[in-house]
């Protein structure tokens, strides 16, 4: 993994940080949500804190303030890299 990297989804641990705009995601898994999941409860089916969840979906249209669309695809497992430094 590159340096600066932070990897996400099934077994990966990335720490939760702050996360610079000029970030650029891998998505290497996504879930396709059902009737009435919200991001919080994908984010923890997929072991992942809402932080990483959201780092993940940064250049998505999604809201987390509700329940998230039905069938609506969103990534749940790659690599987020800063490209900043």
């Amino acid at each position: 993994m590159a340096p600066g990297a932070a990897q996400a989804g099934a077994g990966g641990s990335a720490r939760a940080r702050v996360v610079p705009a000029a970030v650029t995601v891998t998505c290497t898994r996504v879930h396709v949500v059902r009737e009435g999941e919200t991001c919080a409860s994908v984010a923890r089916d997929a072991r992942l804190t809402l932080a990483q969840f959201m780092v993940l979906n940064k250049d998505s249209s999604i809201s987390c303030a509700g329940v998230l669309p039905h069938g609506r695809w969103v990534c749940v497992g790659g690599t987020a890299i800063d490209i900043g430094s």
